[in-house]
């Protein structure tokens, strides 16, 4: 199966070493506290597992293992994956991809911040979604968020250009879209400037080749790995009903449902 996360060419040290500096104006707790009710009225287990699909630097697995789930985290960069298990030293981390995993009972599995979209074609998805389903429980629930395609064409992503305070240092992080809707691909070129006094102390570019499938593809793939109950809603945090102009989903389903 493709790697859902671009791996370790993608996610290197250079960019992990800065990705919770740029991604810290994500609500990490708000994810997580939405996140935790969903798992809470949908699992009957008294400590549910759950398996973080992409984990990244563990924000929210490591905010879900504070809360006493059983939580195991996956990440196919290495440098993501150290990052993780040093926020939360006694949950397991993995620098795996999902079929690597020989388990299968965890009640829930979650793959958020639009790691699927780094899947490379319609196969890969039908095929994510078998391996996840694969490693749930009989009714198990999975959360998977991704781009939406219908928002994103009728208003396509533009330059974002976001600076952070790190350390007496200012990071710079600019980041710009090269679309291509006719083949439902997204590349997002990343820019990395860090200035610490006078000069520049590191800088560097990484790009993110994003398939953007449609929310029929995604329901279509759950559906044949044997998923139902379908829901298709806003990301995290706030899990409402979808509208079209939503640029970012979160679909939950549960598994033999």
């Amino acid at each position: 199966m493709p790697d859902p996360r671009g791996g370790e060419a993608t996610y290197n040290a250079d960019f992990a070493a800065y990705y919770d500096l740029i991604t810290s104006h994500k609500d990490y707790a708000a994810e997580v506290e939405a996140l935790a009710a969903l798992i809470d009225r949908t699992t009957t287990a008294d400590r549910p597992r759950v398996l973080d699909i992409g984990c990244g630097t563990g924000g929210h697995a490591a905010l879900l293992a504070e809360r006493g789930y059983d939580v195991t985290a996956i990440d196919p960069s290495p440098e993501m994956a150290r990052r993780a298990q040093a926020k939360a030293p006694a949950m397991t981390v993995a620098c795996a991809e999902i079929a690597d995993l020989r388990s299968g009972d965890f009640d829930v599995a979650y793959s958020v911040y639009n790691v699927v979209n780094c899947l490379d074609s319609l196969e890969g998805l039908l095929d994510f979604a078998r391996e996840v389903g694969a490693r749930l429980v009989e009714g198990g629930l999975f959360v998977v968020e991704a781009w939406n395609p219908i928002a994103v064409i009728a208003a396509p992503p533009e330059k974002v250009v976001r600076t952070y305070d790190s350390g007496g240092a200012r990071v710079a992080r600019t980041a710009l879209p090269r679309p291509d809707f006719l083949r439902q691909r997204l590349d997002l070129e990343y820019e990395i400037v860090v200035e610490e006094g006078s000069g520049r102390a590191n800088e560097f570019t990484v790009t993110h080749e994003l398939v953007l499938f449609t929310p029929l593809e995604i329901e279509f793939a759950l559906r044949s790995a044997g998923f139902g109950d379908l829901r298709t809603l806003t990301a995290l945090p706030h899990l409402d009903e979808a509208t079209a102009d939503d640029r970012m989903l979160a679909f939950s389903a549960r598994y033999g449902a």
